[in-house]
């Protein structure tokens, strides 16, 4: 039991920092301006992400895709190492932790193809429309290409399972 307190506890920290950092990552690459660390916090909710880079407001309508136009080789880089030090606390729980439910499974298991063939490329043949549609905007923005947006997002739903 103490062994699970540990991991969860562990992993909810290692994923608010993995968010924060990937944030970080996306603000800079859109040349969005000055921030700080609260504008880090409000981003990690999923509602505020969507809203902060495609709301309905006209300043925010295309902030994602400054995003992914400046997101050049020295970003894709910064998201490739932000994605392994991740990956590799995810798979550190998904290997010490057994989940009741298939839909988080699968989601590890679509981190770790995703990480793995963005590593298998090289920074400028990266595909950014892939890394977003099914990557980024799943975990951030809380899309299922399935069901449309989630009402929670399915990190916090699986750091809560443990």
């Amino acid at each position: 039991k103490q062994k699970r307190i540990l991991i969860k506890s562990n992993y909810r920290k290692q994923f608010t920092t993995f968010k924060k950092a990937m944030i970080g990552i996306f603000l800079e690459a859109s040349k969005y301006g000055p921030y700080d660390s609260d504008l880090l916090d409000k981003l990690s909710n999923q509602t505020n992400f969507k809203e902060f880079f495609h709301g309905t407001a006209p300043e925010t309508r295309n902030r994602w895709k400054l995003v992914l136009r400046g997101l050049d080789d020295f970003y894709v880089k910064k998201i490739l190492m932000e994605l392994d030090l991740f990956l590799e606390e995810t798979n550190y729980v998904l290997k010490n932790v057994d989940f009741k439910e298939s839909i988080i499974f699968e989601f590890i298991k679509n981190l770790n193809r995703t990480v793995y063939r963005l590593k298998n490329t090289t920074p400028e043949d990266a595909d950014i429309e892939y890394l977003s549609e099914n990557f980024i905007w799943p975990i951030f923005g809380g899309w299922d290409m399935e069901d449309g947006y989630r009402e929670r997002d399915i990190f916090e739903k699986m750091i809560e399972s443990i």
